[in-house]
């Protein structure tokens, strides 16, 4: 059959164009025959012969035999190539072993790295785990270091979990890395299986107290105590606890009085239970303790450190013989080591807050800050002793300098606050520290330090009541601090308020500057306030408390004769500064007190005397200033000449210049209370040519006032009050309120004079300290005929601390008018005494 004649269903499969083609169409191949005589198979059109059904792709059968052979050939693999890896493992560790066994055991970094591997190829060798734990465990100062050594000292106690060394070295671990709530339940264990080893109770209960857990925290720190009552530490942690978080301050005494019975002879626990009274206020009992201690350890480094710093914080002025004695050891042990940072603070401290030597501070700071181990408060007494020093550049450098070197950015912002304080940059010094405040955390040391130093902005720019309340922020942030509460009393007091200063000093009555600050208080209130006055006799304990801690330095000996001249003992207690005097002749603050003494029993003569007789330099604002009152309470312009005020003008404008402003601030009011007032506006204006103080600039306004178009700058101290104030606030719109009453006059429209009594009495709430609310309101109240409203705003403006002698004049001459007579003698006599 040819090739032309085939039809479609004979043509061989692989037919190029067809399915399976195998064959071109014009091949001349014969087709291949069936072997064996069969019959040739027939070929459907899709290439597939009949019977075998549909095409497919599925794989055969799976061969179970070769897959079980390659997985026994690849687990023999496997596990000849882990004997070669352990061979080798073996090997590699014997060789390590072999090295480990010939070096030197010590801490050295390569035998510890050679340890580390060793570990690492023979992790089952429990001792040199152990030993590598041990090394990894002493030598670790760094986190990664803690973590790494309390990782190793955990798969250690895996296996031997009854070590309890191992133990107690992981539980210190977790508590360096501050993962107490790990650690405490493994110091409780520890403690259950150690009875009688006071530690643990002690680390458990600093987890507790760590975790503000205060109750169980005291009752881990008692078992300790019970276990080992010579553990100083726990005593103190206890009676801290009870007394700061718990409000148990008698159980706090109770404890910290057992720590002195069970140790009399331990130096450590008299500097811990001085440490703790002086926080209390109790610096009489805390200076004793630091002198029995001192006593029983002269020659310990802590116990010396401690006695300089107790005679020169808890006391207005050591005696130089204890000083001296203490320093003798500091010198001796500054010898044995003389980079000691420690003892060099120590010296720095006596030297400047002490012998008022700045330059031998700075020189012992600058020796301690080379040490690493030397604290921020270096820091920031060098740069005060360079503020001292009027070195303000030098001091702006050096604290660049301690940025640089790594000190705390917000000591370095604290700092550069101190420095503009200093240079008179008032207004940049407060919006510092009032930026600073709001990083610091409440419970910050530093905290209460910035409010203070907020509050002496506030009184340098004459802002009273801003100045208070900073002092009461600092008040609550610091409670235990004498010298906060001693500076927030002063400002009480000046405003008036006698009574709150006294309760803000009285918890610090063992204090010595505190007792002294309270004799003050009650001589100021019997004296200006006779019907509420207090006992002399609780006047005369506090002195001795005084005395009993100082001995008799110029402050008490001044308070002693005020006393006796109070009580009537007047020529006791002149002869008693006078001695004094003798004793100490160049001594400006005793003789400026023996005049004002003299000067207070009405002659005024030999009080001035007393001031020219001085042997020393005249032009020291002590004497100055006592000469200038002499002048004031010189009525008659007799006994002492009022050309002398032009002397002291000069004389004042040469002091320093804080020294120099407050003279010339009394020697303003001086003249003003000679009715030259010319001249007391023209010192003013000098004053606040040197300080941004809003108490000047408004008592310009008032001058202003009391001399017409001759002299006036108010509309120059209203623009000078919003600038220091940053904003329309209450001394601004005070500023406009005094310039309106006194210098444009008391309008006469109904409705603008009840705007101002509106304006006034919001003053009144905004400024609860300042006596000018009421003296505008006073001449409001004149100016409507209305005499006794005058007469109670004159009275609450005294009460407020403003005591001039016009005013009580005028204040007595309304009294008179309304057939008060009683009342103003009462008030003349008590001014007369009051000066």
């Amino acid at each position: 059959m040819d090739k032309e004649t085939l039809s479609d269903a004979e043509i061989p499969a692989g037919s190029p164009g067809i399915p399976g083609a195998a064959l071109p169409f014009d091949s001349d191949l014969p087709f291949p025959q069936p072997r064996n005589g069969s019959l040739p198979l027939q070929i459907d059109a899709e290439g597939a012969s009949p019977g075998d059904g549909p095409r497919s792709e599925e794989p055969g059968p799976f061969n179970f035999r070769l897959a079980i052979l390659l997985t026994v050939l690849a687990a023999c693999a496997a596990l000849a190539i882990r004997s070669v890896h352990d061979f080798q493992v073996s090997l590699l560790a014997a060789d390590l072993r072999g090295t480990l066994l010939q070096a030197d055991e010590s801490d050295s970094p390569e035998y510890r790295e050679l340890l580390e591997r060793y570990v690492r190829f023979a992790p089952d060798d429990i001792d040199q785990r152990t030993r590598l734990a041990t090394i990894l465990d002493e030598s670790a100062e760094t986190e990664y270091e803690r973590r790494e050594a309390l990782r190793m000292l955990q798969s250690v106690l895996r296996e031997q979990p009854d070590l309890i060394d191992f133990r107690k070295r992981m539980a210190e671990q977790m508590f360096a890395l501050g993962m107490v709530r790990d650690a405490a339940p493994e110091y409780e264990r520890l403690s259950r299986s150690s009875v009688g080893d006071a530690f643990f109770s002690y680390r458990l209960g600093n987890c507790y107290e760590t975790d503000k857990r205060p109750l169980e925290a005291a009752a881990a720190y008692e078992r300790a105590v019970e276990s080992d009552p010579t553990d100083v530490r726990a005593y103190e942690r206890l009676a801290r606890l009870l007394r700061d978080q718990l409000n148990q301050p008698a159980e706090a005494d109770r404890v910290i009085t057992k720590l002195i019975a069970v140790n009399r002879q331990s130096a450590e626990a008299f500097v811990v239970r001085s440490r703790f009274l002086s926080e209390g206020g109790r610096s009489a009992d805390a200076l004793a303790d630091s002198r029995q201690a001192f006593l029983l350890a002269p020659h310990d480094r802590a116990v010396v450190t401690h006695r300089v710093r107790s005679l020169l914080e808890l006391t207005p002025g050591p005696s130089e013989s204890e000083l001296t004695d203490v320093m003798s050891h500091v010198d001796r042990m500054l010898r044995e080591d003389p980079s000691d940072p420690e003892l060099l603070l120590c010296t720095a401290l006596a030297e400047f807050h002490f012998r008022n030597n700045p330059s031998a501070a700075e020189s012992a700071l600058r020796r301690a800050l080379k040490n690493p181990e030397c604290t921020a408060e270096a820091a920031v007494l060098l740069v005060e002793t360079l503020i001292a020093q009027d070195r303000t550049a030098d001091a702006i450098a050096g604290n660049a300098a301690l940025e640089r070197s790594g000190l705390p950015q917000p000591v370095v912002q604290y700092l550069q606050a101190l420095i503009d304080l200093n240079s008179g940059n008032y207004l940049s010094a407060v919006d510092s520290l009032e930026q600073l405040a709001g990083k610091v955390s409440a419970r910050d040391p530093l905290a209460g330090q910035i409010h203070l130093q907020i509050a002496r902005c506030r009184d340098y720019l004459g802002q009273a009541d801003h100045c208070r309340k900073s002092l009461e922020t600092a008040a609550d942030l610091s409670p235990r601090s004498a010298e906060i509460a001693l500076e927030l009393a002063r400002v009480l007091a000046r405003s008036g308020r006698i009574r709150e200063a006294f309760d803000r000093v009285l918890p610090f009555r063992d204090d010595p500057r505190a007792a002294l600050a309270a004799v003050d208080l009650i001589r100021l209130q019997n004296l200006s306030r006779p019907e509420v006055a207090r006992d002399w006799d609780e006047a005369a304990g506090f002195l001795q408390t005084g005395q009993q801690s100082l001995g008799d330095i110029p402050p008490v000996i001044v308070r002693r004769a005020q006393l006796l001249c109070d009580r009537g003992r007047t020529g006791s207690g002149l002869e008693l500064m006078r001695e004094a005097c003798e004793r100490d002749p160049g001594n400006t603050e005793l003789r400026a007190a023996w005049a004002a003494l003299t000067a207070a029993q009405g002659r005024l003569k030999d009080a001035g005397e007393i001031l020219r007789d001085h042997p020393g330099e005249r032009s020291s604002a002590d004497l100055l200033i006592a000469e200038l009152k002499l002048i004031g309470m010189d009525h008659n312009n007799v006994e002492i000449p009022v050309s002398r005020l032009a002397a002291i003008e000069t004389e004042a404008a040469g002091l320093p210049i804080a020294a120099s402003i407050s003279a010339l601030a009394v020697l303003a009011e001086t003249f003003s209370a000679k009715e030259q007032n010319h001249s007391a506006a023209r010192v003013l204006q000098r004053v606040v040519q040197q300080v941004d103080h809003i108490g000047y600039w408004l008592r310009l306004i008032e001058l202003s006032g009391q001399l017409g178009k001759d002299f006036d700058v108010s509309a120059v101290a209203v623009s000078a009050v919003r600038r220091i104030e940053g904003s329309d606030g209450p001394y601004t719109v005070l500023a406009e309120t005094m310039s309106e009453i006194l210098v444009t006059g008391v309008p006469a429209e109904t409705d603008r004079l009840s705007e101002l009594r509106g304006t006034l009495h919001l003053l009144l709430e905004q400024l609860p300290d300042s006596p000018i609310p009421q003296l505008l309101l006073a001449r409001i109240a004149e100016h409507r005929g209305d005499r006794q409203e005058a007469i109670r705003h004159y009275f609450q403006a005294i009460e407020r601390g403003d005591r001039r002698a016009d005013l009580i004049r005028r204040l007595a001459e309304l009294l008179v008018k309304s057939d008060r007579i009683d009342e103003a003698r009462t008030v003349l006599r008590i001014h007369l005494q009051s000066h």
